[in-house]
């Protein structure tokens, strides 16, 4: 027998189970939203509507890589794993896209050389860090703290990675198309809101770094190629 009144399902359920609910389902639609966004660039990039820095996009990729590896090692869940596991993935085919490009390296800059080594020096700094604690050289009442300096470290290199590509923006904000980065924006947001509802106190704030970080940049190349979406709309393929 029926009352025909519904108690709706998310009510019945325990706290926490509903929490982890919620985080499963915005971790799956975040990383949803950063597949389509890539998508979206490659077709862009493909048609001659963006020029992707070649750079940028080569330190993006093994960057955030690397970011993967690390806070997989610091006990992150699946919910923030997706999101840069997608990221790293597709930049791959982001890189290789740009520097096909006839004459891609010599649109570089010297200033984009000069971002290069120093993001190439920091990964390199990182790992022989890494693999000393792995190997055992580091005592492990340090690991915590060593793991503190890979995350905050690694995701500093998220700042050297998109020099290049945010100099070359303010010099010619055409280059760059607004949709993609906006979307990239969102789905960063979503996964800040995805860490807050998995992980608390001092692990959740360190976990905080790289979407907060990436939502920051993400969203400004938005604003600075925002004027130019009528361009890219009206003017036909390069």
């Amino acid at each position: 027998m029926t009352t025909g009144y519904h108690v709706p399902v998310i009510g019945i359920l325990p706290k926490g189970t509903a929490r982890v609910l919620a985080s499963d389902a915005i971790a799956v639609f975040a990383g949803c939203v950063h597949g389509a966004a890539y998508v979206y660039y490659l077709r862009l990039a493909v048609r001659g509507r963006t020029w992707p820095n070649p750079a940028s996009w080569l330190m993006f990729a093994y960057g955030t890589a690397l970011i993967l590896l690390i806070e997989s090692r610091a006990g992150a869940s699946w919910h923030e794993l997706l999101l840069p596991l997608v990221c790293a993935t597709s930049s791959i085919f982001i890189a290789v896209a740009a520097w096909r490009k006839s004459g891609a390296a010599t649109l570089l800059t010297p200033f984009d050389w000069w971002a290069f080594r120093a993001d190439v020096a920091l990964t390199v700094a990182y790992l022989a860090v890494w693999y000393a604690m792995q190997s055992g050289f580091i005592a492990a009442e340090y690991r915590l703290g060593a793991n503190v300096i890979f995350l905050v470290g690694v995701n500093a290199t998220t700042l050297t990675s998109f020099l290049p590509l945010l100099m070359s923006v303010r010099r010619d904000p055409s280059t760059e198309h607004p949709g993609p980065w906006a979307m990239w924006s969102l789905a960063y947001l979503l996964l800040i809101v995805v860490t807050v509802l998995d992980k608390s106190g001092p692990e959740g704030l360190l976990l905080l770094i790289y979407p907060a970080v990436n939502f920051i940049l993400h969203t400004n190349v938005a604003a600075l190629v925002l004027p130019t979406a009528k361009v890219h709309h009206d003017e036909p393929a390069r």
